[in-house]
């Protein structure tokens, strides 16, 4: 799990957002996870257009076809493409996230829990990354090994070979 949404998840206080829906049928665990995650991200679209938002989740399936915009699944498939015009017309961009269960403040209501209260005060790079500054966070994440370039699964630029020297007398440019 990434460290931000780790932080994200303990020190910011959520809310309930839309309904928190019980049926009476049962239906796949999948399917609620991504029909709630699509009713997540019209009512923010209807609150405000033209707008990005993070979204964390707990079930890599989901996670998986929301970022990929497809799955395997016909039912997964069908809800997505219902959701279509919502996502268009509202211009809304989610910023998806994987977050492990336990830490998953969103759960709390579905579980017939009142939603958690921060459970720690924030970091002290929060304060930065919020005005715009990132030297403090950047550090931390390098301490965590989370920079892009420790997880890109690139080498080191230092790594490569120095460019060749390139024969150009036979080039057609050379032959003016």
């Amino acid at each position: 799990m990434h460290p931000l949404w780790e932080e994200v998840c303990s020190v910011k206080q959520f809310r309930v957002l839309g309904q928190v829906k019980r049926r009476h049928r049962r239906k796949h665990i999948n399917l609620g996870e991504v029909s709630a995650a699509l009713s997540a991200e019209k009512e923010m679209g209807g609150r405000q257009p033209d707008s990005y938002y993070v979204h964390l989740q707990d079930s890599q399936v989901a996670l998986a076809c929301l970022v990929k915009g497809r799955s395997s699944s016909f039912e997964l498939n069908k809800l997505l493409r219902r959701s279509i015009p919502d996502h268009a017309g509202q211009n809304i961009k989610a910023f998806y996230g994987f977050v492990r269960s336990k830490l998953n403040p969103a759960d709390d209501p579905r579980r017939g829990a009142v939603v958690r209260v921060p459970s720690r005060e924030p970091a002290e790079w929060w304060g930065d990354i919020e005005a715009g500054l990132f030297r403090r966070f950047d550090a931390f994440l390098g301490q965590q090994g989370f920079l892009p370039s420790q997880i890109s699964g690139l080498p080191d630029a230092s790594e490569f070979l120095p460019d060749a020297d390139l024969d150009m007398r036979n080039s057609p440019r050379m032959q003016t």
